[in-house]
């Protein structure tokens, strides 16, 4: 995580760009004054005056998944020949960068830095883009370039390649079971309420057949790593059962293998044993321990983190550890047996949607930044009043149009390996004969304004009746009024405000009156920071200019 900045460490100082290249096995250092920064081991690190100042834009795109890269364009100049360098082979487009800043007293070309080299604001890590040099009119060492994010892809799937069924392990397996791929289980997926409140159950994640013996199933394994749950309910093709849980390692060997969850279905029952298809219910406890806390792990911002940690993509695990407990209201459950989904692809499939936060890059990976529309204004970062040190630079601009409003919405959950079992529907009309129904003041506000506008999801990893709720209610109340944005210039002294961060405006010449915004975009200028700020139109928390 890069080194918050504070508002006391832009008193009385300014930024000086620093820009470090590796480029054929060298690393160069530019910076916009010369300085020279001392590191952990006592070493000074020299940094040439030789860039010009970057055209760099942060930017925050809204509840979205797929986060945007950042980019940033300068000029330096090199202590070699570019030409003659690629003429070696050397390609510039090989090269990697990072951006970063420190704050500095002292008069302009004489900087003291405030701080040493591991304490630099770290600001974009990535590859050299579309660089230009043999430039006649500028020196042999020039050149131009946009240093931009890497679009990082995981390169290991969700699941590890040797979970999969095979004689070699399962001797006894069926045949037609053999290649099926041992499922991640969290939460307790199969349990549920009905409209009446009243607990169902239904097989939600698969069984596969690894020991059948005289045309009669005896073992089904349940799970590829060791569970919570004591017990669970097996579902055939007519009727259910539930039975222990065991544990045992592929083979039979303690030494090595994989250890997995099983259940015996040899004790008479109900349920058949002849059958080629079974699936669980977690009726008995959960599937995997949570890594960050106790019990099953089933928390919506636990298992956020835990999929990333299953693959390559870089991650800021401070972030997201920072984040995880204002997403762990909503609970959820699921399974993942897919051989080809990568870790952040199921995250944004089926995790991502349902939390209210936006993902993007930074120099230490993936981070997330959460959405609050709770958040008082009392909590803002910074209060403002429109004037010469914030100053609006151009137009109020409507941000949502009417067919992009969201005021209905009807969320499908429970689903398992069947058809859904339940649906919540936001509306703004209450409808007390319909348990499945709720309405909101925003959804009403809304559909007044503009009509009704619907829209439909259904998730794979819900099932908790609140949880489902609150994210159909959250998804609305984000979805079906005005967003406006507004363009503010200010000095260097407010560079530490981030994208994301809340503030409080008051600006008396678009009847803002203690609005509470959010930053969705910052860059750089000649004399400070410019800030693009967006406004949910909120009746609920909004003051009213009068």
């Amino acid at each position: 995580m890069p080194m918050p900045l504070h508002p006391a460490d832009l008193v009385d100082s300014r930024p000086v760009w620093l820009l470090q290249i590796t480029w054929a096995s060298r690393v160069y250092r530019f910076s916009t004054e010369p300085l020279s920064l001392t590191d952990a081991a006592g070493m000074d690190l020299p940094f040439h005056n030789a860039m010009t100042a970057p055209q760099l834009e942060q930017s925050l795109d809204r509840l979205e998944t797929e986060p945007a890269e950042s980019s940033a364009s300068m000029r330096v100049v090199f202590p070699v020949d570019v030409a003659a360098e690629r003429a070696k082979g050397y390609d510039p487009v090989a090269a990697t960068g990072e951006l970063s800043m420190v704050l500095v007293t002292g008069p302009p070309g004489y900087p003291t830095p405030r701080q040493t080299y591991e304490q630099r604001y770290r600001l974009l890590v990535g590859r050299l883009v579309n660089p230009q040099w043999s430039e006649p009119e500028e020196a042999s060492g020039w050149m131009a370039f946009t240093l931009r994010e890497e679009a990082w892809q995981d390169t290991q799937t969700a699941v590890p390649l040797s979970w999969r069924i095979t004689l070699e392990s399962w001797t006894l397996a069926s045949l037609d079971q053999v290649g099926k791929v041992y499922p991640w289980v969290f939460g307790s997926p199969g349990v549920y309420t009905d409209s009446a409140g009243a607990t169902q159950k239904k097989g939600a994640t698969p069984a596969y057949i690894i020991e059948i013996a005289g045309g009669n199933v005896n073992k089904l394994l349940i799970a590829g790593h060791p569970v919570i749950a004591s017990t669970v309910t097996i579902f055939d093709s007519t009727t259910s059962q539930s039975f222990a849980v065991s544990h045992q390692t592929e083979a039979g060997f303690t030494d090595h293998g994989q250890q997995v969850a099983y259940v015996d279905i040899t004790t008479p029952g109900a349920i058949s044993r002849t059958e080629s298809e079974y699936w669980v219910c977690w009726d008995g406890g959960g599937g995997l321990a949570n890594p960050f806390g106790s019990g099953a792990l089933e928390k919506l911002g636990d298992v956020l983190q835990w999929v990333l940690t299953l693959g390559t993509i870089p991650v800021d695990y401070g972030r997201w550890a920072a984040v995880a407990g204002l997403l762990n209201g909503r609970r959820v459950g699921g399974y993942i047996n897919d051989p080809d989904v990568l870790p952040f692809d199921y995250a944004v499939e089926h995790l991502l949607p349902l939390a209210p936060i936006s993902v993007m890059r930074g120099p230490d990976g993936l981070y997330p930044v959460h959405f609050d529309p709770d958040l008082p204004a009392s909590q803002s970062v910074l209060h403002v009043t429109a004037g010469e040190a914030w100053t609006r630079v151009g137009a109020i601009q409507a941000e949502r149009n009417r067919d992009d409003v969201v005021n209905a919405l009807e969320l499908s959950y429970a689903i398992g390996h069947e058809e859904s079992s339940r649906m919540v529907l936001v509306t703004g009309a209450r409808n007390t004969d319909d348990a499945d129904e709720t309405h909101t003041n925003y959804a009403r506000i809304s559909q007044e304004r503009y009509g009704v506008s619907g829209s439909a999801l259904s998730s794979a990893v819900l099932w908790e009746d609140a949880s489902a709720q609150g994210i159909a209610a959250d998804l609305v109340r984000f979805g079906s009024l005005q967003l406006e944005s507004a363009p503010y210039a200010t000095a260097w002294s407010e560079g530490w405000i981030q994208v994301g961060d809340q503030l409080t405006i008051t600006d008396a010449a678009a009847a803002w009156v203690s609005q509470r915004v959010v930053v969705y975009k910052r860059q750089p200028s000649d004399t400070g920071w410019e800030f693009l700020v967006m406004r949910d139109d909120d009746p609920a928390h909004d003051a009213r200019a009068l």
